[in-house]
């Protein structure tokens, strides 16, 4: 097939209500942890 003639396919899907505020919150803890390793 030609690649210039394909479409650019595209994953749709609706969001989950509050998997950013988790992300966030368990990058922290992470960020934490290693801050807690590192200095003690």
């Amino acid at each position: 097939m030609d690649s210039k003639l394909q479409e650019k396919m595209e994953l749709v899907h609706e969001p989950v209500k509050g998997y950013r505020t988790v992300f966030h919150i368990a990058v922290a803890v992470a960020l934490i942890y290693l801050a807690w390793i590192f200095f003690r």
